[in-house]
């Protein structure tokens, strides 16, 4: 797949076949992650591969937080809000691997370590995406990254997000891209 298709076709999936995703492979794909550019060559990125039982771990922390997060919202709240936190619990179907995603720098205070993981990120997921694998950046995990580093025993690192991956079930349909995103300023031809 040329890089042009990868992009143009590559979805967040949400709905993933049980089927075992070999450790070759996700070596494959973690391994196009970290050939990111970095800004002043940091690769500041971290990752942790999960399956197993260390992956439900993780989804026990990331349910049980989501579902107080609904619980404490209050008649307020729009129901958008409401509508999306049930559909993200609902929608996530128990990928067979996690890949948490975490920065060696302090975002807050070096905004260029949030690029850098975002950059490896987006190679980490049209890597997948080449090899027929479908993925979802959970970046909401970062509300719960207290308790998430907790239970993997990685506190000396900032929490990224969580990258939920394996067979899509369903891959979604494209949607249109917003028009007027692209200002063209003396360019010729």
């Amino acid at each position: 797949m040329d890089i042009d298709a990868a992009i143009k076709t590559r979805r967040s999936v949400r709905q993933f076949k049980q089927d075992p995703v070999s450790k070759e492979l996700l070596e494959k794909v973690v391994e196009s992650a970290l050939w990111a550019p970095s800004y002043m060559d940091w690769q500041n990125w971290y990752y942790v591969i999960l399956g197993g039982d260390e992956k439900d771990k993780i989804y026990r922390v990331l349910e049980d937080s989501f579902k107080k997060v609904i619980t404490s919202l209050d008649d307020e709240a729009s129901e958008d809000i409401k509508k999306r936190t049930r559909h993200f619990l609902e929608a996530t179907n128990h990928a067979p691997n996690l890949i948490v995603v975490f920065s060696d720098i302090n975002f807050t205070e070096t905004p260029e370590a949030l690029f850098s993981v975002a950059a490896s990120v987006q190679n980490l997921l049209l890597s997948a995406h080449s090899y027929g694998l479908g993925a979802c950046w959970i970046s909401s995990a970062v509300y719960v990254a207290e308790e998430l580093c907790e239970v993997l025993g990685v506190l000396d690192k900032e929490l990224m997000g969580v990258i939920t991956i394996g067979y899509p079930l369903e891959v979604p349909e494209p949607t249109p891209r917003k028009p007027g995103r692209v200002v063209w300023a003396d360019v010729d031809g």
